[in-house]
């Protein structure tokens, strides 16, 4: 069995993924609503009440997401672009 790690690295990592993850769901239910008011505006019989399930679902599938992600999983932020130098010239490349 693979421990839980707990330093910097596993912390930032874990931070990023909570906050990217958080984001997307928010669109989908900012968007949701933005689709609903495009369609029959805000003055509806009801839209109240939907905005706020809409809202009370989104909030709760991001408090979940991050309880799952700090609980449950090691994360470490890998770039997708390595620097290096180079030692004769201290040309930096990709």
């Amino acid at each position: 069995m693979i421990e839980k790690r707990d330093d910097a690295d596993a912390r930032k990592g874990s931070d990023l993924l909570k906050s990217v993850v958080e984001k997307k769901i928010r669109k989908v239910f900012v968007n949701s609503l933005r689709i609903i008011e495009m369609k029959w505006g805000k003055s509806f019989d009801g839209y109240e009440e939907i905005r706020a399930e809409i809202l009370r679902n989104g909030n709760d599938a991001v408090r979940d997401v991050r309880k799952l992600i700090a609980d449950k999983f090691n994360v470490e932020e890998i770039s997708d672009v390595e620097t290096v130098v180079f030692k004769n010239n201290d040309r930096k490349g990709r």
